[in-house]
């Protein structure tokens, strides 16, 4: 979805979003979507992962000290979220999309979409 940057902490269509990239772009041009998109922990979830919203991105950095506690609890499992700049299948343009920056900073916008920036795979339930 393409939206403004006040927009953008509100949209929460994850796997809409990235839907429509790996439908209009290829692996080569849109990297992210397509590694979201083939992230497969299990069989069962093979190719239902995707590339999170920015309102969703934007609610996990920040709740991120709580979600890795009760991960640590529940597995001893770290999200391992904070120290890092990753993708959101927000959209600003043909070119640009909405990072969640350092997992600190809030949401950013990048230039260019086939830069290196993390993928933090998420699944719709």
């Amino acid at each position: 979805k393409r939206v403004g940057e006040k927009e953008a902490s509100k949209d929460y269509d994850s796997c809409e979003n990235t839907d429509k990239i790996v439908a209009y772009c290829n692996a080569a041009y849109c990297p992210a979507a397509w590694a979201a998109r083939s992230y497969a922990p299990t069989t069962g979830t093979k190719g239902k992962w995707c590339l999170p919203a920015a309102g969703l991105m934007n609610n996990i950095r920040e709740n991120k000290d709580a979600m890795n506690k009760a991960a640590t609890k529940v597995g001893n499992i770290n999200f391992s979220i904070s120290k890092s700049t990753r993708w959101t299948s927000t959209e600003v343009s043909a070119s640009k999309a909405f990072v969640s920056a350092d997992m600190s900073y809030g949401l950013g916008v990048t230039d260019g979409k086939g830069i290196p920036v993390s993928v933090f795979p998420v699944l719709e339930f």
